[in-house]
């Protein structure tokens, strides 16, 4: 399964600065953003059956996302 998020992240200094707590918080996940995007997209890519709040957890990492449909 692939969700795509809209992101705050602005540059890859941002990006390094969560990269651990990304990789703890979505240990089960393939994860990558394209910061070429408008909306400075996250996709993150997990197995199917796997129940998990991805934009609760970011939230608690201090970053603010939303799902794009």
């Amino acid at each position: 399964m692939v969700r795509i998020f809209k992101t705050d992240i602005r540059d890859t200094f941002a990006v390094n600065a969560v990269r651990v707590k990304l990789d703890e918080l979505l240990w089960f996940a393939k994860w990558n953003f394209d910061l070429e995007d408008q909306d400075r997209i996250l996709r993150v890519e997990y197995p199917d059956g796997v129940v998990f709040s991805i934009e609760e957890g970011l939230q608690k990492l201090g970053l603010s996302c939303v799902e794009l449909h």
